[in-house]
């Protein structure tokens, strides 16, 4: 596992806007455009957050990576954030050239950029926690990318997390077991955790107060397929709304707060 420098990021209430949550993204930069309009987005007050894997299978990866400089953009590392680290050769101080981007996982992108340009995409993704925790009126919201350990409160996984834990940081970044078991255990002491990584056809899915939100936006925007798309949601909308809300032009958005 590549070094990690920051492990859990806390963001503050946002007092004056919303806080949405946007499932993998993927070089998809057109679909999170067109969800950003949909949901009337204000970069002077809003804030997104993704769950991680900004790059690969889409075609423009490098645009999305730019989000990461935006005061309005938070997002945690996901595993193909950690395999485009894993091509930097720290003894070489550069990556290790054009045939190790993996053209079967969407790598061809990092193809067309310089050296330099890399080294500024590494230094930004390396920035990346491995959990996200939001304040909001609902309490708090955690964001990790895969999964997170079975029966452990929040404030224990984040104190596993900062502690450097190798298994439970692998677990956040690779695993799926807890969704291919459709396990439906919350975690507690946390209002919801959004994770991502694996696609989900139809919509959002959620076991107890575990959303993926992960639709698939590359097999909409790259393979054209039905039934997947790119998901925006606030972060507090109700259960209800999340899970009964579908795409429209390969875009799922969610801004409906409860009451």
């Amino acid at each position: 596992m590549k070094e990690v420098t920051v492990f859990v990021k806390r963001l503050p209430l946002n007092e004056t806007g919303r806080d949405f949550v946007v499932g993998d993204i993927h070089g998809c930069f057109g679909l999170v455009e067109a969800g950003l309009e949909r949901v009337g987005f204000d970069t002077a007050k809003d804030r997104l957050i993704s769950v991680g894997d900004l790059i690969n299978r889409g075609p423009r990866s490098n645009t999305c990576l730019s989000f990461l400089k935006e005061s309005w953009f938070f997002a945690v590392r996901g595993n193909h954030e950690e395999m485009y680290l894993r091509l930097f050769n720290e003894d070489t101080n550069a990556f290790e050239g054009i045939d190790t981007f993996d053209h079967s996982i969407g790598m061809g992108w990092a193809e067309e950029f310089s050296s330099n340009q890399h080294e500024q995409n590494r230094i930004l993704v390396n920035d990346l926690p491995v959990a996200i925790e939001v304040d909001t009126p609902k309490g708090p919201v955690g964001v990790v990318h895969a999964e997170v350990p079975l029966g452990l409160k929040w404030p224990n996984i984040t104190w596993l997390f900062n502690e450097g834990d190798h298994d439970v940081i692998k677990q956040a970044l690779w695993s799926r077991g807890r969704i291919e078991r459709q396990d439906v255990f919350p975690v507690s002491e946390v209002f919801r955790v959004f994770h991502g990584h694996t696609p989900q056809r139809g919509g959002i899915r959620a076991f107890a107060n575990r959303f993926y939100i992960d639709t698939g936006s590359y097999k909409n925007y790259v393979d054209g397929l039905n039934g997947y798309g790119l998901s925006i949601v606030n972060a507090v909308a109700s259960d209800e709304d999340m899970l009964k809300a579908r795409f429209i032009d390969g875009v799922l958005t969610v801004d409906c707060q409860p009451s």
